[in-house]
């Protein structure tokens, strides 16, 4: 990869997509049509989550060979886990079931843009690619500060190919819709 910030066309088995290459760090928006349908999946998780009383954010894990190896919602507030977010709880479906701790080889597709917790466990796992819908900057977070993940992996000067922008609007409705409810049980 070059650091030039230079747009280059990456041939996938989901299609041919265009991402700009920052210091190492490789950002598209989607990944070709492969990942609309797998989006897809992250969102029903994610409204299982929801469901649940949790925050709505769904994750999975799909193999080099595009089949999905593991999937996690977000179960905080019904484990009473502050850990167990969406991304750390199919990253640890997936080592269990793969018995490895080295996931190179597969993809992550959430549905939010993971917290600096979950970004750390993705690039120490050693994920080659994250594919993430909804973004805190979408959401007008103030609470994140100037996080993101593109930012965190600058930071640690840590390599992994991002793809963005996949059905952010829907996940980042989901998001929204959740906390509005939240909000309204609140008054209650």
């Amino acid at each position: 990869m070059t650091r030039n910030g230079s747009t280059q066309l990456q041939s996938t088995e989901h299609g041919t997509s265009a991402f700009r290459v920052l210091r190492g760090i490789a950002v598209s928006s989607g990944y070709g049509s492969g990942s609309r349908p797998l989006h897809g999946i992250c969102l029903d998780v994610a409204r299982q989550a929801g469901a649940a009383g949790n925050r709505p954010i769904g994750s999975i894990i799909v193999d080099a060979a595009g089949g999905i190896v593991a999937q996690g919602e977000n179960r905080m507030y019904t484990t009473f886990d502050p850990t167990a977010h969406g991304e750390t709880v199919a990253i640890r479906e997936a080592t269990r079931k793969l018995r490895t701790v080295d996931l190179s080889g597969c993809t992550l597709y959430t549905s939010l843009e993971p917290c600096p917790m979950c970004c750390w466990a993705i690039i120490d796992s050693r994920f080659g690619t994250l594919a993430m819908g909804g973004r805190y900057a979408g959401l007008g977070r103030k609470d994140m500060g100037r996080y993101s993940v593109e930012a965190f992996l600058e930071f640690m000067g840590r390599p992994l190919q991002l793809v963005t922008g996949i059905r952010a609007r829907a996940c980042e409705d989901l998001r929204r819709a959740w906390e509005a409810e939240q909000q309204a049980r609140a008054r209650v």
